[in-house]
This record gives structure tokens, C-alpha cells and sequence, in this order.
């Protein structure tokens, strides 16, 4: 017996999927993706980091820290950014205007750390 494949995405069965895969495929709404998804979690990383900071950890530490929250932050910023896009007007951009802001706060933070 052969097994038919359907493509999830064209039949509209995709969003019924696992949470993590809905926001990386940019299809959870854009407030829950923006404030969920990109806002707490980057509270949180930034709460953490002060908390390291604070206990004076070392780039022994940091480094490896930054390098666990990589593919997450990824994850974060790709699945907002696709979100945005699927929202037309103020918000979509003003949202990838954000987003764009956290890249290159990211890539110039993970500079410093590395120098």
C-alpha cells in the first residue's frame, strides 16, 4: 500500500501544529509572537545577564551562555519577523523596525563579549 504525502501548509492543517513551529513559520498573531515570544523572552536574557553580571561571572561563563541563547534568539527573531509580515500596516513594520534594532544589538553585544 502506498502512503499519499500532503503538504501541511497548502491544506491549512500546518497551524494545528507544535508552538515552536508555528511561530518559526510566522503564524502565530503578531502581538503574541512580538510580546510573548520576542519581549519576555528578551526580559528574561537580559534579567539573567544582570544576575550574571552582578555575581561578577566571567566570560568563562558568558560566552557559553550567549552561545545556548543563539539558536534561540534565532528562532525568536525569525518567527516575529515573519509574523510582521504577515501583518500589513503600522504594526508589521513598526514590529520589523524593532526586531531589527534587537539583531544589531545582538550582533554588537556578542562583539563585545568576544573581544
Amino acid at each position: 500500500m502506498t502512503e499519499i504525502l500532503i503538504d501541511p501548509i497548502s491544506t491549512g492543517t500546518a497551524r494545528k501544529g507544535h508552538y515552536l513551529n508555528r511561530h518559526w513559520r510566522g503564524e502565530l498573531s503578531l502581538p503574541v509572537a512580538f510580546w510573548v515570544n520576542y519581549v519576555v523572552l528578551s526580559v528574561v536574557y537580559f534579567v539573567i545577564g544582570k544576575i550574571m553580571e552582578s555575581n561578577n561571572v566571567g566570560d568563562s561563563a558568558g560566552i557559553p551562555f550567549m552561545l545556548i541563547l543563539l539558536p534561540i534568539i534565532i528562532w525568536q527573531c525569525v518567527g516575529t519577523w515573519r509574523s510582521a509580515g504577515n501583518r500589513a500596516g503600522f504594526w508589521g513594520i513598526a514590529v520589523k523596525g524593532c526586531v531589527a534594532i534587537g539583531i544589531l544589538e545582538t550582533v554588537v553585544g556578542y562583539a563585545i563579549l568576544v573581544t
